[in-house]
């Protein structure tokens, strides 16, 4: 049976008792990172579907994983490469399939292939003209290690039409991350950019409740201002707003393969499904390189994270 046909009978044939959402015993692994996740809410707000949108350190080994026989993972570089360095391949048992957002498919090491298919969406059309621009995004160190603050401005201020409305949230988060990081500096460095871009001609959303009562129309548009953080690679707030038909300045249109497959997450906007395709040599040449300089492979590690951040501003890591 291939790949695509394993995830159509696993999802077709879910029920409650494979369904992360019904359950109520969830072992995280580490409480850090559910703290960090926390803190960057409602990006990483729960939704449902059947494949069970989560992220790792919502489990606490493979035997808590292999209750699902479908797991979607919302993680971005830094825990999706610290679980894959740790567990180059799966173990001999292991039954579940994964999703992998189609971002990181270049770090899946070609052992995984058995278990692993990919994910990206199709979203709502965005109008010509819009008439409310809402533009978002998780403003910390994680979000610039592609594109620099002033890069991500200077998109934003070419993406949206001069006479729509502006509306920016940007929430007020001094340890957004981690506790013993002052995020502060990026934060402010991110609003200083903003004033300097747009003047006060824009409304200025910090309360995390008030964004998701934001009223938007077909006619209106959303805005990721960084697309790229390494935390989360499926943003809730991307879901909340194409469920109600409002398409994405900047986005490019995920053309899925004539053999993939759709799977409905509203009346506007779907979850893409296909086969991994990639030969592994980006995971073989970071598996190397951590090895030769004796890093740790953990999310809990700083200079893990410093190791990734290195191969990325030497080319070896695209993100």
């Amino acid at each position: 049976m291939s790949m695509l046909s394993k995830v159509d009978e696993l999802i077709e044939s879910s029920h409650d008792e494979v369904l992360m959402c019904k359950k109520w015993n969830v072992f995280y692994r580490d409480n850090l990172y559910k703290e960090v996740y926390g803190r960057i809410w409602p990006s990483t707000h729960r939704y449902y579907f059947e494949a069970n949108p989560s992220f790792l350190t919502e489990y606490k080994n493979f035997a808590d994983m292999q209750r699902f026989p479908i797991i979607m993972l919302r993680d971005g570089l830094i825990t999706l490469s610290a679980f894959f360095l740790s567990n180059p391949k799966p173990p001999a048992d292991l039954e579940s399939i994964f999703l992998v957002s189609k971002k990181w498919e270049h770090i899946v090491p070609k052992p995984w292939h058995k278990n692993v298919a990919l994910y990206s969406f199709s979203r709502p059309k965005v109008a010509k003209k819009p008439i409310t621009v809402l533009g978002f995004g998780i403003f910390n160190e994680y979000s610039f290690w592609k594109n620099t603050p002033e890069e991500c401005f200077l998109r934003v201020k070419d993406l949206i039409p001069a006479d729509s409305k502006k509306v920016f949230y940007m929430p007020m988060r001094e340890r957004s991350v981690f506790q013993s990081v002052d995020e502060s500096p990026v934060y402010t460095n991110s609003l200083k950019l903003l004033f300097q871009h747009f003047g006060s001609d824009f409304e200025l959303i910090t309360n995390n409740n008030k964004v998701l009562s934001t009223k938007l129309e077909a006619g209106d548009a959303i805005l990721n201002i960084t697309p790229d953080n390494l935390l989360c690679s499926d943003n809730y707030l991307n879901h909340f707003f194409s469920s109600k038909n409002i398409g994405e300045l900047g986005l490019e249109e995920t053309k899925s393969a004539s053999s993939g497959r759709k799977y409905a997450l509203s009346l506007y906007h779907d979850v893409c499904i296909s086969e991994i395709n990639s030969e592994g040599e980006a995971f073989a040449s970071m598996f190397y390189k951590m090895r030769i300089l004796n890093v740790k492979p953990s999310e809990l590690n700083p200079k893990f994270h410093i190791f990734l951040k290195e191969l990325n501003r030497k080319g070896s890591l695209k993100i």
